[in-house]
C-alpha cells in the first residue's frame, strides 16, 4: 500500500512540473483563422483583412477608424462566402450604432466615429463590436 501511495505522490509531483498544455500550439491544432471583408473592398479574394487570435479572450480580433458608415462582413476563407457572418451574428454591439446593409443584406455598417474593436468568436458564430 505504501509503494502505490507513493507512486501517486510522485507521479503527481511529476505531473505538476510538467505542466497542462494551454495554448492551441501545445495541443497540437491549428490556430483559428478569419477575415474581415469590406473595409478595403468586396473583391474575394484579394480585399480580405486577416484578423489576429487573441489567446486570452480566445477570439478573432481586429481594430479600426470607423468614419460614420462602414460596412463590413467575416468570412473563414479567402476566396469563399461560405461560413460568412454578418449582422444577424452580432452578439452585442458594444454600444455602437449599427445596421444591416448590403445588396444581399447580411453586412454589418457603423454609423459611428470612433476606433472600433470587432472580436469573433469562430466556434459559437458570434460578432462582438465595441468601441475602444
Amino acid at each position: 500500500m505504501k509503494k502505490i501511495i507513493f507512486g501517486l505522490l510522485v507521479a503527481f509531483v511529476a505531473l505538476s512540473f510538467m505542466g497542462c498544455p494551454t495554448t492551441y500550439e501545445e495541443y497540437g491544432y491549428d490556430i483559428p483563422s478569419g477575415y474581415i471583408i469590406g473595409l478595403n473592398g468586396w473583391d474575394n479574394p484579394g480585399d480580405e483583412i486577416a484578423m489576429v487570435y487573441n489567446e486570452e479572450t480566445q477570439k478573432l480580433e481586429y481594430s479600426f477608424t470607423a468614419d460614420g458608415v462602414v460596412d463590413f462582413s467575416f468570412i473563414p476563407t479567402p476566396g469563399s462566402w461560405t461560413g460568412q457572418l454578418g449582422f444577424k451574428h452580432i452578439a452585442d454591439n458594444g454600444g455602437l450604432t449599427v445596421e444591416e446593409t448590403g445588396a444581399f443584406g447580411g453586412n454589418i455598417c457603423v454609423k459611428d466615429k470612433c476606433e472600433v474593436l470587432i472580436s469573433v468568436d469562430v466556434n459559437a458564430g458570434e460578432i462582438y463590436l465595441s468601441k475602444k
